[in-house]
């Protein structure tokens, strides 16, 4: 992945704020749309997706070198989506099929 394509927001979506002291890029969904996740794991790590930030977990799960994991958030669904990656810098992570740095945390915003 090239970093110009890191750093662009998936179509459809637009970046809001991204702090790398902290870790955490937050994204905003310009319409409600459903939102396919796929990370692809260059190390082991974890990842956690949830539907806050302290809770409503929806998927804890370890992936090993080589694994891809899949994840669908549909857009009836309006609740926000917070994804935490224990390696970010050994994940390879798409949403709707365009590439997005990988951060600590992401927060994305949905709308009705």
């Amino acid at each position: 992945m090239t970093g110009e394509a890191q750093a662009s927001a998936p179509e459809g979506m637009a970046l809001l704020n991204r702090d790398e002291e902290s870790g955490k890029s937050e994204y905003e969904v310009k319409n409600n749309q459903n939102l396919l996740l796929q990370v692809k794991a260059n190390q082991e790590s974890w990842l956690q997706i949830r539907e806050n930030e302290n809770g409503g977990y929806l998927r804890d799960v370890t992936l090993t070198k080589g694994e891809r994991f899949r994840f669908r958030h549909p857009e009836s669904v309006t609740t926000d989506l917070w994804i935490s990656l224990g390696v970010p810098e050994g994940v390879e992570l798409t949403i709707n099929g365009q590439a997005i740095k990988p951060t600590k945390t992401i927060q994305i915003h949905k709308k009705e």
